[in-house]
């Protein structure tokens, strides 16, 4: 076979390997981050309203639920954003909302009590990653970690984390945060 042929079908073979790829990408971005985007319209309005970026509430949804409304975990959070049905009802009653367990499964009041819930741990704590640790691990942990040396040198970040899941938890986050807000972007071109 001469030069020019072996030439062509190298090429030939990596434009083929090029878009085998791209086309993976967009089936996978497809199948694992879109379908979380159809509570586009609920997650516009708290976003606004509780002055939160959508990208992260849906990565907050993503890492969650998967966007099950129906999703309960092993600890008994509940719906979209996993509220514990404790934390669901003392924040309720804290800011006025009505309290009714089975509304957690209900994807306008998860995610418009997440929101809130979220702006809240912003409120006390500031920074990211110390909220989604708060998200995750509570508020009345993370307040005790920040008083540590050993997980925190200035009381407002978080240089340690003692549980795993949490550590894993601001990762997964922060990974599907990026994803949508790139999702997000290419939208809106």
């Amino acid at each position: 076979m001469s030069k020019k042929k072996t030439l062509f079908l190298t090429l030939l073979c990596l434009l083929i390997i090029i878009l085998a790829a791209a086309v993976i990408t967009v089936v996978f971005f497809a199948v694992y981050y879109i379908p979380v985007l159809k509570y586009g319209d609920i997650v516009s309005r708290y976003s606004k309203e509780f002055e939160l970026p959508p990208a992260l509430i849906f990565a907050v949804i993503k890492t969650e639920s998967g966007g099950k409304t129906s999703k309960v975990s092993s600890k008994g959070a509940c719906g979209l954003m996993q509220i514990m049905p404790s934390t669901a009802e003392w924040f309720c009653n804290l800011n006025g909302y009505t309290y009714k367990k089975e509304n957690l499964f209900d994807a306008e009041y998860n995610i418009k009590l997440g929101c809130a819930y979220l702006n809240y741990l912003f409120e006390k704590f500031e920074v990211k990653n110390t909220v989604l640790a708060a998200y995750n691990a509570g508020e009345g942990n993370v307040k005790e970690w920040l008083k540590q040396n050993a997980y925190s040198s200035d009381g407002i970040n978080l240089k340690k984390i003692p549980f795993t899941e949490t550590q894993n938890y601001i990762i997964k986050v922060n990974n599907n945060n990026k994803s949508y807000n790139m999702l997000l972007k290419l939208k809106n071109l």
